[in-house]
């Protein structure tokens, strides 16, 4: 549960960079979280993407 917890830590600082270095395209990752565009840079750069997983 702790190891869970961690990496789920590592994934919520290091969002930046796993989306930077995705095979998807950022419009796809966008388009298929349901957030606009704004929202989602802004959202992004304060590491405050939603925690529940909607892509």
């Amino acid at each position: 549960m702790i190891a869970e917890i961690e990496k789920f830590i590592e994934i919520q600082n290091n969002i930046d960079e796993i989306i930077k270095n995705s095979p998807f395209k950022l419009s796809y990752i966008i388009e298929k979280s349901g957030i606009k565009k704004p929202t989602f840079f802004k959202k992004l750069k304060e590491k405050d993407l939603p925690r529940k997983s909607c892509w």
